[in-house]
Parts: C-alpha cells; sequence; structure tokens
C-alpha cells in the first residue's frame, strides 16, 4: 500500500474524490480513477478498493436521501447485483493479475470510446436545437453584393 503523503497516495486520494464525484455528477469521469487506482495498486487490490468505495458510496447515498429512495426498485435489483458481486469475487480469485490489469486496459478504451461518442452525440444536438430556428440568408441578399442587371 503506497504512503498516502507520497506522489502515488496522492494520486489515490484525487482517484477517491473522483470515484464519489462521477457517483453525483459526471458519469464516465470514474474511470480515469479506476485507471489511476489500476496505475498505484496492483489489478486485483485496485478493484476491490474502486468497488469498495462505490459501495459506501450507495450505502451513504440511500441513507442520505431515505425519504427519497425508490425502495421498491432497489429491491428488483439486489437479486442481480449480489450474485454479480459473488461473480466478481470469484474471477478476482482465479484470475491473473496481468490479465485483470489488461482487461481493465481494454474496458477503459472501449469506455473513454463510448464516452467520447456520446459527448459528441450530445453536442451535435445540442447545437442542432440551438440552430434549428435559424434561417439561411437568401442567396445574394448582403448590401455589398452587386445584383445582376
Amino acid at each position: 500500500m503506497p504512503d498516502l503523503l507520497s506522489l502515488s497516495g496522492l494520486l489515490l486520494i484525487v482517484a477517491a474524490l473522483v470515484v464519489g464525484i462521477s457517483k453525483t455528477s459526471v458519469s464516465g469521469f470514474g474511470s480515469f480513477a479506476v485507471a489511476a487506482f489500476a496505475l498505484v495498486m496492483p489489478a486485483k487490490e485496485s478493484t476491490a478498493a474502486v468497488l469498495l468505495l462505490l459501495i459506501i458510496g450507495d450505502i451513504v447515498a440511500v441513507l442520505r436521501y431515505r425519504k427519497h429512495c425508490n425502495w421498491a426498485l432497489l429491491r428488483r435489483l439486489l437479486p442481480s447485483v449480489l450474485p454479480g458481486v459473488a461473480l466478481g469475487a470469484w474471477v478476482l480469485s482465479v484470475i491473473s493479475d496481468v490479465v485483470l490489469k489488461r482487461g481493465i486496459g481494454v474496458l477503459l478504451v472501449i469506455f473513454t470510446g463510448v464516452l467520447v461518442r456520446e459527448i459528441g452525440i450530445g453536442v451535435v444536438l445540442a447545437l442542432e436545437e440551438k440552430t434549428r430556428h435559424w434561417k439561411a440568408p437568401k442567396r445574394n441578399s448582403h448590401p455589398s453584393i452587386e445584383r445582376g442587371p
């Protein structure tokens, strides 16, 4: 485990903050935190640490906003989440660190591509919405253009 006062420790602290921010506002930003954790720690430990941060964030959110929580939805999700966590724990126990690190790298590249594509689509849609009411100027309608006879 890196010393928290070292550069690696500072990177982990910033990455943990980014995980929290990505859960609340900037989705997709968490990929950078996952990469930072994987750079500083072994792949298995970084995966477990990020998962622990995400679970703690979920628990804090549910406790904080319990009055507004959709309990029926959480009850429907739980039967899928618990086996998924168990399956993930089993995979971590049998997979090598090198394979896991490469898998994380491949997934990060894919997710970054998807994020860039979504951002690009969002920008295009926003521009289309903003410019939808614009009308194209009439041909030769500028006063400085001489008109023919």
